[in-house]
This record gives C-alpha cells, sequence and structure tokens, in this order.
C-alpha cells in the first residue's frame, strides 16, 4: 500500500512541479495553475483582485 501511494505522490509532484510541502497554488476555473507560493497577504490580496 505504502509503496503504491509512493509512487502516485511522485507522479503527481514531478506533474505539477511540486518540490516541497506545503506547495500553496492557486488554479483558475479551467483547472490551469495561475499562481504559486502567495502566502500571507500576497494572497489575500490576489484572490480579492481575481474575484473583482
Amino acid at each position: 500500500m505504502w509503496y503504491i501511494c509512493s509512487v502516485i505522490i511522485k507522479i503527481i509532484s514531478s506533474l505539477y512541479g511540486i518540490k516541497g510541502i506545503p506547495q500553496i497554488m492557486l488554479f483558475g476555473p479551467d483547472g490551469i495553475i495561475v499562481k504559486r507560493n502567495l502566502r500571507g497577504q500576497k494572497m489575500k490580496a490576489f484572490v480579492a483582485d481575481q474575484l473583482k
């Protein structure tokens, strides 16, 4: 079971370019990653701007 989980994690990590955990990604309505690694006020400001 653990082997299957680790393989899945490696596949997802390589598909999305995840290099470490936690990894913050914001996805658009079309499923495309629009921003990565935003935290705190920068994330709040970006999301608020996108919701206008």
